[in-house]
């Protein structure tokens, strides 16, 4: 029984956490004339749509290029590696209930993400693209302190974590419109990650349980069985990324007014 407790919180926990409590600090003063790196295209928004298409397919790769390490002049910090700081998780359904705070998370690999395909459709007034995309490998590292009860049996944790995604493919779909206080910006208000398939998951770690013999049996048992848990917890893992994905592309998109990322000619 005590293996079922310690295999169900690592899943749950360590690869499906859903209550980020990433914050930013930093302020950002608004600046007209911000523009993007000088070697990204500038794609016209009345483009044909497939022209269009392919040069914000081209434009965003060049992005994604270069903010790989952060680009200070936009305030844009590294994408690899990404810090998430702090993430709390509390899970309960039936006789599983899970808390457990991670500290120092860190998320390396989304800057290879390769571009597959983009739709657009973009007015003066809204935006809403779909990019189709691939990353050959998603990891996330963390120090853990935690606790879980299932059918009145505890067990604490109390260790560092390390779960590898490998080829993941899924759909982001970005909508935004004008802000309200300022037209000249296109604020994005919705991300969705759509589609979310991968072809392997590998978690490694110490201290899910103090006995190392149980701890090894834990995540060998997740690392063989995985695809039975994760079907059914992929909305906790859009509940996790998609509002830290909407923040990364909000920096971009409330710094630079939007002629100068989509144009107008």
């Amino acid at each position: 029984m005590q293996l079922k407790v310690v295999c169900l919180t690592l899943f749950v926990s360590f690869v499906l956490a859903d209550d980020s409590t990433v914050s930013t600090t930093e302020k950002w003063i608004n600046d007209p004339n911000a523009q993007l790196p000088p070697t990204v295209k500038l794609c016209s928004r009345n483009l044909p749509t497939q022209a269009r298409n392919a040069c914000l397919k081209e434009a965003m790769a060049e992005l994604l290029r270069l903010f790989k390490e952060g680009y200070p002049p936009l305030g844009i910090e590294s994408l690899d590696p990404y810090r998430l700081g702090k993430l709390r998780f509390e899970y309960a359904v039936g006789p599983l209930a899970t808390k457990v705070n991670m500290i120092d998370a860190v998320a390396n690999g989304a800057s290879n993400v390769q571009l597959k395909k983009v739709k657009s459709k973009i007015t003066d007034d809204s935006l809403h693209i779909e990019l189709d995309v691939f990353f050959p490998k998603l990891v996330t590292e963390a120090d853990f302190k935690g606790r879980s009860v299932f059918n009145g049996q505890k067990v604490k944790s109390d260790g560092h974590a390390k779960v590898t995604l490998y080829d993941v493919s899924c759909t982001f779909k970005v909508k935004g419109k004008p802000k309200e206080s300022d037209p000249a910006y296109m604020k994005l208000t919705e991300f969705d990650m759509l589609n979310i398939q991968l072809q392997k998951l590998k978690l490694e770690g110490t201290g899910f349980v103090p006995d190392p013999a149980v701890n090894e049996l834990a995540i060998e048992f997740v690392n063989q069985n995985w695809r039975q848990f994760y079907t059914h917890f992929i909305p906790s893992t859009k509940a996790t990324w998609e509002p830290l994905f909407l923040e990364t592309l909000n920096k971009l998109f409330e710094r630079v007014p939007f002629d100068r990322i989509i144009s107008k000619d």
